[in-house]
C-alpha cells in the first residue's frame, strides 16, 4: 500500500483514507495492466500456419505447423502481459481459444480442458 499527502489530482484517484491526528493520507488500489490484445493463429496462403495481432496485416511470427505457432502464440501472449491465443482451422473459422493469465477468461467453466 502507497501512502501519500493529498494533492487535488490525488483525491480522485483515491480508494480510501487514513487519518492520523491532523494529516490525512488517501491510500490507493494496486492497478493491474490487463492486455485486451491477443494474437490469432491463421493459416497462411503459402503454406505453415502465422501468428497475428488482431487487424495487422502483417504477421508476429510464422511457423511450419500448427503446433509450433500455437505455442509461439502463447509465448507472446505471454510476454505480453496475457490475452487471448484465437486458434483458427484451415477454412478461416474460430476452432478454439485460450486465455493467457492474466488475462480474463470470457468463459471459464467452457474452458478446461
Amino acid at each position: 500500500m502507497r501512502l501519500a499527502v493529498a494533492s487535488s489530482l490525488d483525491l480522485r484517484r483515491a480508494a480510501g483514507t487514513i487519518c492520523c491526528g491532523e494529516q490525512t493520507f488517501f491510500y490507493y488500489r494496486r492497478e493491474i495492466a490487463v492486455a485486451n490484445e491477443g494474437r490469432d493463429v491463421v493459416p497462411n496462403e503459402n503454406g505453415g500456419w502465422d501468428v497475428r495481432k488482431p487487424g495487422a496485416s502483417r504477421s508476429s511470427a510464422h511457423e511450419d505447423t500448427q503446433r509450433q505457432a500455437i505455442d509461439r502464440a502463447r509465448e507472446i501472449a505471454r510476454n505480453a502481459g496475457g490475452g487471448e491465443v484465437r486458434i483458427h482451422g484451415r477454412n478461416g473459422q474460430i476452432r478454439d481459444s485460450d486465455t493467457i493469465p492474466p488475462g480474463n477468461d470470457p468463459n471459464p467453466p467452457r474452458d478446461r480442458k
